[in-house]
């Protein structure tokens, strides 16, 4: 007992976070005190083995890795030190370092999860509660415990600072317990509580007395939290590794649970309650001094034991109604065969069908299933790979399991949360956390690397531009639908992608061209073939029926090959032409699929799995289409084609033959135009058929990529080059066979299921730096340099590191270059690589030998900020300094590397911020130490001031502008340091600079006036009228919606603040009242010849204007507000009106209507002869009626005697000359 629980605690601190290993268990915490692991490391990160020590090492902050033989190298975390990279140290077996290795990059070496092993799971709602051993979950920063809402992962603030065995969760608290001292910045020992916001204690927490206990199992019961672990006291009280928590105290349960063999350390591994009852399952033998074995019952008052308990460590447990299910390290349970998973039922135990067939720890219930998770690998009598499910009569496996041990289970509804030590989930790769959703294995989260999470089909390259396909969802953080772009720092997606896998690639100009099986590229139709424009996908036509896997162009033309047997709707047997526009085939075709083809200067050559070409041509595996018709190369190929690569005129092609032309040529030949060659002894394998799936290449040599583990004679390992004469391989390989390859400069990227590339991790992309190395490459071959300022460039492309080499600053590099200084005087020299167009590593050394350096100085990034990388250090004269230059993570490029003798300058005393009046003067000052000269250059907002190149700067008569940020850049021959800003604030009164103007408006217009005022916040500002404070008024500006005449006036503002105030000049506001008419012309009726006189009443803005208008024209000199029309005659009637009109806009009057009275016939009456003889009569008529009296002796012959108008309708008449006659008649006529 004593070795299996107490031996698993060891293993849980003496490893790395990163290290996996597959069977270890998350019981409890070390029996003492671990030691520091930087105190028992050698220079080059190996352990210390001679110094005797035996114990437990605390490797926080460290990752292991496989130094050259194999064995064990830390370097701090911060390095390549991801979980991929343990993961694929432990999980693959440790890499060793081959010749070469040193080539491949570095940077692809992450998968979706959690950096350390998962011990603990929770749920609650909606979210996840992971804790364990880890630094980093899909990328985010998380001390040992983290939080997934669902969507994305959160940290719980600053974590813990060691490892989280056991969560549980009461209402908005987590509870979290381990073997740490720390939580968020709180002591708590081994457990401690989260309520969303911050950390918190519980009391002192529990110990053993060395100080190394620890809490593995929480649970909550009620109100109450109880702890199970390794410890003898919860805060001041004895309590045998369990005790109760109920919010204020702790107190013990009973005796607790242990064991009285002082060769045995008991604990206690998981807790779970059942109804009322707590049940405790560990290593233990007595339960509050009950005869218990490795499993109890705490009823709340005393402990009971569960029949004849197991006969091994309990680990695991889960309850359901009146049934129990336990899990462990056992054999039997109550004496009942039971392998390692059992359950009571409340009075007896019984076993799970036949059980798993190693260690269970993890239990969960979801429904009716029964999920047990360990390190096993059968459950019941199928595989199950570390993980199955009971479904109450008959054990299944989850898929294909987990690619290591499951610590942690968590159920919410029908998803199952899956924690632990694994690299995978059902295929997928999963770094120690997983979701499983009854039938399909996902990840929580992306990565935090640089590689698609899924299967790499094809790669092309265009300039600094990687085009990876495939089948896949996200790359790094990008989400990325089976296609996207990798610029050699950042991925990036081609839109939305497209809906299933790329197995086709090509680049014409600025246009990629992508085949696969989908049918939608972006949210267009297109059908297995797309083109990427660089902003936007288009479909090629109806595309082809099925599957493409081989693209090319030729000319203005591409080409697709496949397995389809249409193109745009037109037969087309497995391959067809895309002019542009439309599809068409290429004769009768191929007689089966196409897996390659290459565009030489004429021809296209396809490869393939075919027989026959056009129809009737025979061509095995590999036929040429010349624009017009098929023809073979000779007698092709024995077995499948699938690549080209064409080199002038030759043509290279890999596919599974062992023949081509009838001759030997195993995997791989060369066809000159005539006849076929092998390449030297081609590829193979010791135990199956050797293959090449990809060819291409750079400069004159030949890279291949496939499954093989010889070329020619060499050992080489899926991947090799071929210079013309003979094979060589690419360091160690890659673990896994490689399906694309593609060429970009020197660079070689091949895509794959491979895991590994070289002695580093490197999922499903790798990239082989093929440049020669530089001169400097080698410790031996540095370059040296003297004198007290040196300026020099160098290039790591192509570098490596050498076998005893160390690791810079503790950083993997891989790409070193090496110079020599011999210092000229003892003093203060800094060495930089400020310049750098990437990520530099900087390492000083003293010694003559690789593998006996003493590093002097090393860092990553500048101390003042950035990438490159500064050291400062004491030299003494004649010493030779090794200077060693790498790129962080395999970065490389252009150097520039700077040398300086002397100190930096250094601010002692930095100028201080001023508030002063203005027109007061201030002067900045700053003191600092440093190698002289020392030059000063004062700056304001980070510009020079001219002349301003003293210790001091004077400002004299300071204004409002020249308030700001002032700074000094003090400089010397070893570097510069510019000070902290110094804010000189000028407290000044208002002035005002731009006044308020006057402004004329018609009313309802809006109207605003603005002032421009310069002075020291805080500038208040209240707008009058005429004199009059305006409520709310109160803005740099005053706005008048819809100005009315009675807003017209002078407007000001009156300006202030701490200092004093200003008042504006006036504005005048004038509002232009337009014309109205308050009284219209009316209607005149007159007699001819008389008076018509109209009239109109108006307001508005003085002055008015009228005119007068008859039938619409203007009435010349009408332009009074009377108009009258003298001697009206019939001409004269109509429509008059008037015109009215100022400098607001104008108005016109209603029609006036002049009529003339028709004449009315007059009557003569009243005629009498008067005693002197005259006649008289009476005339009458209308109104203003004009007549005229006729007179007539023979009725013919009438004269006129008088015309006149009957003012009042009647008027007599007297003819004096009647006396002249002896008979007169007389008539009146109406005057029109």
């Amino acid at each position: 007992m004593l070795k299996r629980f107490a031996g698993a605690a060891i293993l849980l601190l003496i490893l790395a976070p990163g290290f996996k290993l597959a069977a270890a268990a998350p019981s409890s915490a070390p029996s003492s005190v671990p030691d520091p692991l930087a105190s028992h490391l050698n220079p080059d990160g190996t352990l210390n083995l001679a110094s005797g020590f035996s114990g437990t090492l605390d490797a926080r902050g460290w990752a292991l890795l496989a130094d050259p033989q194999g064995g064990p190298r830390f370097v701090k975390a911060g390095g390549n030190t991801s979980p991929a990279f343990a993961a694929g140290s432990a999980k693959s077996g440790a890499a060793s370092y081959t010749a070469g290795d040193e080539n491949w990059d570095p940077r692809y070496v992450s998968a979706p999860g959690i950096n350390g092993v998962v011990h603990a799971l929770a749920v609650s709602d909606s979210s996840l509660y992971v804790g364990g051993m880890f630094d980093t979950v899909s990328g985010l920063s998380a001390a040992n415990i983290a939080k997934w809402n669902g969507t994305e992962w959160e940290t719980l603030g600053e974590g813990v600072d060691g490892v989280v065995l056991a969560i549980a969760i009461s209402g908005t608290n987590v509870y979290v317990g381990g073997a740490f001292a720390v939580a968020g910045g709180v002591s708590a020992t081994n457990i401690a509580c989260w309520n969303g916001e911050s950390w918190s204690a519980l009391g002192a927490g529990v110990d053993n007395e060395d100080g190394s206990g620890n809490v593995a199992a929480l649970a909550v019961l009620g109100s109450n939290l109880y702890a199970g672990g390794v410890f003898t006291h919860a805060d001041a009280v004895s309590a045998s590794n369990i005790a109760c928590w109920n919010g204020s105290a702790w107190s013990a349960l009973d005796a607790g649970l242990g064991d009285p063999d002082p060769e045995n350390i008991p604990g206690v591994s998981v807790l779970a309650v059942r109804g009322t009852d707590l049940i405790a399952g560990g290593s233990f033998t007595t339960a509050g001094g009950v005869a218990a074995t490795n499993i109890a019952c705490w009823n709340g008052s005393a402990w009971s034991a569960l029949g004849g308990g197991t006969d091994g460590t309990v680990l695991a447990l889960a309850a359901s109604g009146s049934n129990l299910y336990v899990g462990g390290n056992f054999l039997a349970a109550g004496g009942v065969a039971a392998a390692n998973i059992a359950c009571w039922d409340g009075s007896t135990w019984s076993a799970l069908g036949a059980g798993v067939d190693e260690t269970v720890f993890a239990i969960a219930l979801s429904g009716n299933n029964l999920y047990a998770g360990g390190a096993f690998m059968s459950a019941g009598s199928g595989d199950a790979a570390n993980i199955a499910r009971w479904n109450g009569t008959a054990w299944s496996a989850l898929s294909s399991g987990t690619g290591g041990s499951v610590f942690a289970l968590a159920a919410s509804g029908a998803n199952l949360y899956v924690g632990g030590d694994f690299f995978s989930a059902g295929g997928l790769n999963a770094y120690n956390l997983a979701l499983w959703n009854g039938f399909l294995w996902s990840t929580l989260g992306a990565g935090e690397g640089n590689v698609p999470f899924g299967s790499i089909l094809k790669i092309a390259v265009s300039g600094a531009d990687v085009y990876v396909g495939g089948s896949f969802r996200s790359v790094g953080y990008v989400a990325a639908n089976n296609i996207a772009r990798w610029n050699g720092s950042f991925w990036s997606a081609l839109g939305s992608g497209v809906d299933g896998p790329v197995s086709a690639l090509c680049l014409v100009g600025t246009d990629l061209y992508v085949g696969g099986s989908f049918a939608t590229a972006g949210e267009v139709a297109a059908a297995n073939i797309a083109k990427w424009d660089g902003g936007s996908w288009s479909a090629l036509g109806d595309g082809v029926d099925d599957a493409v896997t081989a693209i090319a162009a030729l000319g203005p033309d591409v080409y697709a090959g496949g397995n389809f047997a249409t193109a745009g709707n037109l037969p087309a047997n497995n391959i067809a032409r895309w002019d542009g526009a439309a599809w068409s085939p290429l004769g009768e075709g191929l007689d089966g699929p196409v897996f390659a083809l290459a565009a030489g200067a004429d021809d296209l050559y396809a490869g393939g799995d075919f027989t026959t070409a056009d129809g009737s041509v025979t061509a095995n595996k590999i036929a040429r289409w010349d624009g017009a018709a098929w023809s073979a190369l000779d007698l092709g190929l024995d077995d499948v084609v699938h690549c080209i690569a064409i080199k002038g005129t030759n043509v290279y092609v890999g596919g599974n033959f062992t023949e081509a032309g009838g001759e030997s040529a195993s995997g791989v030949a060369r066809w000159d135009g005539s006849s076929w060659f092998p390449l030297g002894d081609g590829v193979g394998n010791a135990d199956t058929n050797a293959s090449v799936t990809a060819l291409d290449f750079a400069g004159e040599a030949l890279f291949i990529g496939g499954s093989f583990t010889l070329a020619g004679t060499a050992g080489a390992t899926n991947v090799a080059r071929w210079d013309g004469t003979q094979w060589t391989a690419l360091g160690g390989g890659v673990n896994q066979p490689v399906v694309t390859l593609a060429v970009g400069g020197t660079d070689v990227y091949f895509g794959g299921s491979f895991t590994r590339a070289g002695d580093q991790p490197s999922y499903h992309l790798a990239q082989w730096h093929d440049a020669p190395p530089p001169p400097n490459d080698n410790f031996e071959a540095r370059i040296a340099l003297s004198g007290s300022l040196v300026v020099t460039n160098g290039d790591n492309t192509g570098g490596s590191k050498q076998m005893d080499e160390p690791y810079h600053s503790g950083i993997y590099g891989g790409r070193s270059v090496w110079w020599s200084w011999t210092a000229p005087t003892s003093d203060t020299v800094t060495i930089s690589t400020a310049g750098t167009a990437f990520d530099t590593v900087l390492a000083i050394y003293t010694g003559a030998e690789l593998s006996a350096l003493t590093e002097v100085a090393s860092n990553d990034d500048d101390p003042n900020g950035g990438v490159t990388s500064r050291v400062t250090f004491s030299a003494a004269a004649g010493t030779p300094y090794q200077i060693a230059v790498d790129g962080y993570n395999g970065e490389y490029g252009n150097i520039a590397l700077r040398i300086v003798v002397g100190v930096p300058p250094a601010i002692t005393a930095q100028p201080q911020s001023q508030t002063v009046p203005a027109g007061a003067t201030v002067t900045f000052s700053v003191a600092a130490t440093g190698t002289v000269p020392l030059s000063y250059q004062w700056r304001l907002a980070g510009t020079n001031l001219p002349g301003a190149t003293a210790s001091s700067f004077t400002r004299t008569n300071v204004q409002l502008a020249d308030a700001g940020n002032y700074s000094v850049e003090v400089a010397n021959s070893a570097g510069s340091v510019t000070s902290q800003d110094a804010i000189l604030t000028v407290n000044a009164p208002p002035l005002i600079i731009a006044q308020p103007q006057g402004q004329t408006v018609t009313e309802d217009d809006s109207v605003g006036f603005t002032v421009v005022v310069t002075g020291s916040p805080v500038l208040k500002y209240q707008w009058r009228f005429g004199g009059t404070n305006l409520p709310g008024a109160t803005g740099t500006s005053y706005l008048i919606n819809h100005a009315q005449a009675g807003q017209a006036g002078d407007y000001s503002v009156v300006v202030t603040n701490a200092f004093g105030s200003a008042t504006s000049s006036n504005a005048t506001l004038v509002v232009l009242v337009p014309p109205a008419i308050l009284a219209q012309p009316l209607d005149q009726t007159v007699s001819p010849g008389s008076n018509a006189t109209f009239s109109v009443t108006a307001t508005g803005t003085a002055p008015l204007s009228y005119q007068w208008r008859f039938e619409g024209d203007d009435l010349p000199g009408a332009t009074a507000s009377v108009f009258t029309r003298t001697n009206v005659q019939p001409a004269d009637a109509g429509n008059y009106s008037v015109m009215v009109t100022n400098l607001a806009g104008g108005i016109l009057s209603s029609n006036a209507a002049l009529t003339l009275l028709a004449p009315q016939p007059v009557a003569l009456l009243s005629p009498q002869r008067l005693e002197n003889g005259q006649f008289q009569f009476t005339v009458t008529g209308a109104v203003n009626q004009v007549f005229s009296i006729l007179a007539s002796t023979d009725l013919q012959a009438w004269t006129s005697l008088r015309t006149n108008t009957l003012t009042n309708g009647s008027q007599v008449y007297i003819d004096s000359e009647a006396t002249n006659f002896t008979h007169r008649f007389y008539r009146g006529l109406s005057a029109p």
